[in-house]
C-alpha cells in the first residue's frame, strides 16, 4: 500500500523506538524507507552551529540503523538534510513532497501543552502540512515497544 516512505528521525531513543513501524511497513514488496534526519542550525548569536551538540555522533548512529534495515533485506536509504535554518517540520514535509512520499512515520515527544507553546511540535506541522498521511506513534505508546539493539541506541 506504501511504496515510499519516510521514517523522520532526530537521532533521540524515542524515535528509534517508532522505527519498528516504519520498517515493518516497508516489508511489502516494492516499498522503500527513507530515514530522514533533518541538521538543524541555530539562529542569532549561536548561528551556523548544529542544535544537536552531537550530530556526528548521530548522523553515524543513523547510518548504522539504515545498514541494519539493509541488512534485513529492507530498501532502505538515508537521507540528510544539512545544515537547515527551516523549521524541522517544514523541511520534513519539503522532503516527503519532494520525494513523492506515501507516508511519513514519525514519533511524539509528548511535551504537553506548555512544551509545544515554547518548542512548537513537528508532528503538528506535519498534520497540516505534508500532502500524504502521517502515522505519529505517540509517547505513551513508545514506552511500550522495546529498546533498539545497542547499534541502534541512542
Amino acid at each position: 500500500m506504501f511504496r515510499k516512505i519516510v521514517w523522520a528521525t532526530d537521532g533521540s531513543e524515542l524515535a528509534s523506538r517508532s522505527l519498528p513501524f516504519a520498517r515493518d511497513l516497508a516489508r511489502e514488496p516494492g516499498a522503500e524507507l527513507l530515514v530522514l534526519h533533518v541538521d538543524q542550525l541555530l539562529v542569532g548569536r549561536a548561528a551556523g552551529t548544529s542544535a544537536l551538540a552531537d550530530e556526528g555522533d548521530v548522523r553515524r548512529r543513523i547510518s548504522g540503523q539504515v545498514d541494519e534495515l539493509k541488512a534485513e533485506g529492507i530498501d532502505a536509504r538515508f537521507v540528510l538534510v544539512r545544515e537547515s535554518t527551516i523549521a524541522v517540520g517544514s523541511e520534513i514535509a519539503r522532503v516527503a513532497e519532494a520525494e513523492d512520499a506515501d507516508l511519513v512515520v514519525i514519533a511524539t515527544h509528548g511535551r504537553g501543552l506548555v512544551g509545544t507553546l515554547l518548542h512548537g511540535s513537528v508532528a503538528k506541522k506535519l498534520l497540516h502540512g505534508v500532502p500524504c498521511p502521517v502515522l505519529v506513534v505517540p509517547v505513551e505508546h513508545l514506552a511500550k515497544v522495546p529498546e533498539p539493539p545497542a547499534a541502534c541506541a541512542v
